[in-house]
């Protein structure tokens, strides 16, 4: 809860000396909620006002000054009297304040730089019907309870001396303390003297100094930057490592398929070899059998040539079968005269005439009938070659034809066996590009992981040489935290935190297991194992 919309300077770092600077008077042990709260306090010569000083109310038991309830802006004091200490008051607005809720309250003035300059004794919020309630209740107990009651009086007023004897220490510890400002404050002039006359160096020197801390927390900005680089860079090494092992392994994988497509090709080099073969030897099976249909075609046209010869020879002799008809009327006819001139007369000479004409006609007759008997020989024998031929020709023509069909289908299938041997070869050329390709990427790949275990090298080198500031000054930084995982280790050497620093520099990318404590061998190996 706050009174403004600004939020007051505060910090982490508590000097308990600091608390006496300003002093809170007129502190009540509880204060009624629901109202307004004036608290009175003094600065002393110790306090520089400055506008952002502000006055809050803290529960009993904070740490730092963030933990605060709620505040103001402190008054700034009057110019008007600077040798004694400067009384003021601020006024918190009863709407902010705390509830009545048991608890112990104190009032904290902080200064611009978020330190506290002085403490007010605590205090609770408690309504005045519960104080009068508390002051008029009458109790009714037993004899035991009041015996209780005493011994516990007797131990209250024990516990009381020991702190009234406690408080007398811390009063003379007060006066104490009050001599020592005093003589602090003797100090702090005779040292604003010493500035005075100084004032000129001590500028050029903090100015020096305010340099040195801006070039150191520079220095440290930047080994922050190295190692989240280095980081980074070991990430990406760490992913390259793996992509290289995949682009290994697919490399290996290409190169075994390349050898079982290459014996596939081999194979089908064979098959097509002995496909050719085979596509010769039937092109001269096929060509012999053409050689052989000429001949018969040749054979069968002289055959059919000889044919029509004997055709034409029958035809003749037929026609001298006629003419034997006729020569067998007209030897009846002459047998049927020569039986008439026999009849009527002497026919000798006649006789002897018809018989030389008998005779020469069965002579004639005969040699026609030999004749014709040997045509019709030659013409049978010609009709059976002629059917051997034919039969010949057409188990030729046939066989031509499945000679013709198996000559198609070894044709078919060498072409099949071509087609599938450029596609093999085609795959293959494919298959050896892609290895080609593969080996390219991962010899840049292999580059590239060697310019970055350079790179990390050099970086590694390079934080091994910077200095931190945190140990060159005293600085708001926490020297014994680690800057990655923002964890603190107070009973850390230097070294130890450098060492822990650095562990954070071997992270696994896939399970972001951290690898420090490996070698960069077991770091591999684990990386390949994902």
């Amino acid at each position: 809860m706050s009174v403004d919309t600004e939020r007051p300077p505060t910090s982490n770092i508590m000097e308990v000396s600091t608390y006496s600077q300003v002093i809170f008077d007129q502190i009540q042990s509880s204060y009624p909620p629901g109202s307004p709260l004036s608290c009175t306090y003094r600065l002393t010569n110790q306090v520089q006002p400055h506008r952002k000083d502000w006055v809050g109310i803290f529960k009993v038991g904070w740490t730092t000054t963030r933990d605060y309830y709620t505040f103001v802006w402190a008054s700034s004091p009057s110019l008007s009297d600077t040798n004694r200490p400067a009384v003021l008051s601020v006024v918190f607005e009863a709407y902010y304040l705390p509830k009545e809720d048991g608890e112990f309250y104190q009032f904290c003035y902080v200064d611009s730089n978020g330190q506290v300059r002085g403490a007010s004794t605590p205090f609770c919020f408690q309504s005045e019907a519960a104080i009068s309630l508390e002051d008029d209740i009458l109790v009714v107990t037993t004899k035991d309870q009041v015996e209780e009651i005493e011994k516990e009086k007797v131990a209250l007023i024990q516990e009381n001396n020991q702190q009234k004897v406690m408080i007398e220490g811390l009063k003379k510890e007060i006066e104490e303390i009050l001599l020592e400002l005093r003589k602090t404050r003797e100090s702090v002039e005779e040292l604003r003297r010493e500035k005075s006359e100084v004032s000129v160096n001590s500028k050029k020197m903090i100015e020096e100094w305010e340099q040195k801390l801006r070039d150191k927390e520079d220095c440290y900005k930047e080994k922050m930057e190295l190692l989240q680089s280095v980081d980074t860079l070991n990430n990406k090494n760490a992913m390259l490592v793996a992509e290289i092992k995949q682009l290994s392994e697919e490399v290996e994988k290409l190169k075994k398929e390349a050898i079982i497509k290459t014996t596939e090709v081999e194979k089908l080099q064979k098959k097509l070899s002995a496909a050719e073969e085979q596509k010769k030897e039937v092109e001269a099976k096929l060509e012999m059998q053409v050689d052989q249909i000429k001949l018969l075609q040749f054979d069968l046209t002289s055959v059919q040539r000889d044919n029509e010869q004997l055709k034409e020879k029958l035809s003749g002799a037929l026609a001298n079968v006629d003419n034997v008809n006729d020569l067998r009327k007209e030897n009846q006819d002459l047998k049927k005269s020569l039986q008439e001139i026999q009849e009527r007369q002497d026919p000798e000479p006649q006789v002897e005439l018809l018989n030389k004409q008998k005779e020469h006609t069965e002579i004639q007759l005969i040699q026609i009938k030999q004749r014709a008997e040997r045509l019709e020989v030659e013409l049978s024998e010609e009709k059976h070659f002629r059917m051997l031929a034919q039969n010949t020709l057409r188990e030729m023509e046939m066989k031509m034809c499945s000679m013709a069909d198996q000559f198609e289908f070894e044709k078919k299938k060498s072409s099949k066996i071509e087609m599938l041997l450029t596609e093999k070869e085609s795959q293959l050329d494919e298959e050896a590009n892609k290895v080609q390709i593969k080996e390219v990427q991962l010899e840049d790949l292999k580059r590239v992981n060697e310019e970055l275990t350079r790179k990390v090298e050099r970086l590694r080198e390079e934080l091994n040489h910077t200095h931190s500031p945190v140990a060159d000054h005293q600085a708001p930084i926490n020297t014994d935290q680690c800057p990655i995982c923002l964890h603190s280790f107070p009973h850390f050497t230097r070294g130890q935190l450098h060492e822990h620093i650095e562990s954070h520099e071997r992270r696994c990318p896939f399970c972001s297991l951290s690898c420090g404590s490996m070698s960069q061998d077991e770091f591999e190996d684990h990386v390949y194992s994902h």
